[in-house]
Parts: C-alpha cells; structure tokens; sequence
C-alpha cells in the first residue's frame, strides 16, 4: 500500500477547514437572532417570577356580595374598600347629642353603621347593636376572645377578627355566628370585603382570602412582616401595608405581587387607594404617594439594595428612588400620620401632634395647614366641603375643605379615639377611656 499524495492530503484538510467554518453573513444572523430572543425570554422571565404575568387563578368566590356603600352608612374601616374615608353629603350637623351608649369597657375601634344599625366592639369581647336613631340596645353578644377591630357589614352579615386567630362571621339581625376560620397567627387589622371574599391579614403576615358565605378559604398570600392595619383595594388590585415600613401591591386574580415599595419607616395605618396612586403614611410623620400600576422585576430590588450600600459608603451622591415612587412629603416631627382621608384630589391627613394637613394628591404639593394645638388621635373623615376630626380635649373640628377655616367645634368632653363617622343621618365618634359611643346630629 502506498502513502497518500501530500498535496491532496493537503488540500483535503484545507477544504475540511472552510466547510467547518460558518459563513460571517450566517454567523451575524444567528447572533442577532439570539440577541432578538434574549431581549424578549429575559423580561417575559423576569415578569413570569415577578407574578406579573401567570398562569395562575385564584378560586372564586360562590357571590359578589359586597359591602353597602350609601350615604346611610358607613360598613368598612375607611367607609369603602379604597379606604377612601369620605362620604359623597355636604349637610351639616347642628352639633347636639342624639345620644349617647355608656359601655363601661375600653373602645379600641370606630363603629360601623347599615340599615338602621350601629355596631361596636368593646374591648371586654363584646359586640353590640344599636339603633341608630334612638341607641337602644337591639342585641348584645359575647365574642370568643378579645378584638380590636371595627365590625364590617354586607345586607346579612357582620364579619369580625379577633385576637385569638379567628375571623367570625354573624348574622345582622341576631348576632347568631353563621360560620369561624381560624388561623394559626392573631388578628389585629379589621377585615375587609371586597368583590365576594373577606380579607383577613394577621400579625404572621399572612393575608386569608375567605369566601363571604362560607368562610371556605380561597388562598393565601404570605409577606415577611405584621400587618397591622386593614388593607386597601382598587379593582383587582390590593394594597398591603407592613409595620416594617413595606407595602405590598397585589393583584387578586392570581395572588401574585406585583410591586414592593418601602417607605423607610414604621406603617401603622391602612394605605388608601385613589385614581392612579396609593398614598400611605408613616408613625414617623411622612406620607408617600406610590404608582400601583408599576411592575417590579426580580433582580431591581437587588440592584437598589447595592446602590443603597453605594450611598452610605459615600459613592453615590443620592440614594436609589424606590420602584414606583410619585412623592413623598415630610408633614411632622417623629409622630404618627394618620391614614389620609382623600376626595376630589385632595388628601387629608391628621398628626398625633394636632395639625391637620391638605395636600394636592397629584404632587403632594401642600393646600392649608390648620394647628388645632392640642394632640389628635383620630383619623380624618371629609364629608362634602368639610374634614372632620377628633381631639383630645373631646372636641370634634369641622373644618372647611379649601382652606382649614374652623367652621364648628362639637364639645362631647372626653378624648376622642378612633374614626369620625359621617352618615347622613348622624356622625359617630368613640372615646377609648370611659368607653363611650356618641352620636351627634
């Protein structure tokens, strides 16, 4: 057998070495189409685990009940599942008691008011009804363990947290308890119904999604701190504050979160859901207006926490502007806000050191400024042209909406606690110590 010709040898490796090869024009395609893919897998990623866009559907309810929302009553914390706290009437109370329910206990919670009723809790576990027009007694229970929260109402039922883990449901007419849940963390922040389910969210952090009739849970969402105040909602968008400073967007049709956004401060109280925002106040006198229609990807909330440490080792001249961020204003000292009453684009906000502020929801841009000098530790409540709060010295403000003016001030002569109540049948306001309910028309 003979050796092969070297220079076909040659010329066989030559052509293996061009055929191996591929051609530049095909190799410039391939990477633009790699890139093209990359561009559109990463984000289309980043959102799959962000809880942006999923597959994923919560169960339904078996109704849409919802809360009565009229001028009649006032059936949440914050009067509406925004926790808008305002009331759609500009008639004006002439200030003289109606009457007044002695309950010989601690009132922690504001009253809630429909279809002739006014319910409270009592901070020696008990739950009374009342008629609205005259304070009689229309039935009384005892509860199983202590609540610190305000009753809220549909057309049939009366939905309760309480401190020992349990979320109880009575009937309207009789106190009767149609249905329990328990969890395994206690209860603080009232429930809140919304579109058929009622919303129970524990010191554990865990939010309960609950059917409305049945108490059946539907699903749950779990953050990393206590929630202490109720939660807020816009359509199929809910607002999750955390005592660390922390406020949760999430959307209702799959539990999944949508966007974080940290205040950097203590919350206390219900964030509030108004147009395109979501105003939340602070327990060290900020207030801050978030985009809820922001989405947050997985890895930004590690990038800012690295152009964070940049800023304190003095390599970066700002901090990092949290994602979905619109304002933030500094109202006061290192007191606690109270949660904003908002309408017709204005928020109102009460600090525990007796100023009220009104601010243009849009900017945070400041409107008027009304010093009542002495502490305040209600929330606000706007009803037509006036804000109404309560003050230690036992005074209710009525207060015009457009420039802080006093228009009136209802002397009840015990400090005052809790929310305003505005119907168009009376305004209700608790004193904690002596427990008293008062209602004014």
């Amino acid at each position: 057998m003979t050796d092969a010709d070297p220079k076909v040898a040659l010329e066989s490796r030559r052509l293996g070495s061009t055929l191996a090869q591929p051609h530049p024009r095909a190799s410039r395609k391939w990477r633009r189409l790699g890139l093209l893919f990359a561009a559109i897998a990463l984000p289309l990623w980043g959102l799959w685990l962000s809880g942006a866009i999923s597959n994923r559907h919560v169960p339904l309810p078996s109704t849409r009940v919802e809360a009565t929302i009229g001028t009649e009553g006032w059936a949440l914390p914050g009067r509406d599942a925004a926790h808008s706290s305002a009331m759609p009437i500009n008639s004006r109370v002439q200030g003289d008691i109606l009457w007044r329910f002695e309950t010989n206990s601690t009132l922690g919670s504001a009253p809630a008011v429909a279809q002739g009723k006014v319910f409270l809790t009592t901070g020696d576990k008990r739950l009374f009804a009342l008629d609205e027009r005259t304070g009689a007694l229309v039935w009384e229970r005892n509860l199983p363990a202590l609540t610190s929260a305000s009753p809220t109402l549909t057309d049939d039922l009366v939905y309760l947290t309480l401190r020992d883990g349990q979320v109880i449901a009575l009937d309207v007419m009789n106190g009767a308890i149609r249905w329990t849940f328990q969890s395994p963390n206690l209860f603080s922040a009232s429930a809140v119904i919304h579109r058929g389910v009622v919303y129970a969210a524990s010191w554990g952090g865990t939010v309960h999604a609950l059917d409305a009739v049945s108490g059946l849970e539907l699903w749950t969402f779990q953050t990393e701190g206590r929630i202490v105040a109720p939660l807020a909602f816009a359509e199929n968008l809910m607002a999750v504050a955390i005592d660390d400073g922390l406020v949760h967007i999430i959307d209702t049709v799959d539990a999944g979160k949508r966007l974080t956004y940290s205040t950097g401060f203590i919350v206390l109280e219900s964030p509030v859901f108004t147009h395109d925002r979501v105003l939340v106040s602070t327990a060290k006198g900020r207030i801050a207006a978030i985009d809820p229609s922001k989405i947050e990807y997985p890895f930004e909330r590690g990038l800012r926490y690295w152009r964070q440490q940049l800023f304190i080792w003095g390599l970066q001249p700002h901090p990092p502007i949290p994602k979905g961020h619109v304002w933030g204003r500094k109202l006061a000292g290192n007191v606690e806000l109270s949660s904003p009453a908002v309408a017709n684009g204005v928020a109102f906000v009460a600090s525990a050191d007796g100023q009220v502020h009104a601010l243009n929801v849009t900017d945070g841009d400041s409107l008027w400024t009304y010093d009542a000098g002495v502490r305040i530790q209600t929330f606000t409540t706007v009803a037509g042209n006036r804000v109404y709060v309560g003050t230690d010295d036992g005074d209710v403000l009525v207060l015009d909406v457009t420039d802080g003016s006093v228009e009136q001030r209802i002397h009840l002569g015990t400090p005052l606690r809790g929310s305003v109540v505005v119907t168009d049948g009376a305004l209700y306001v608790t004193s904690q110590e002596p427990g008293m309910l008062f209602a004014v028309r």
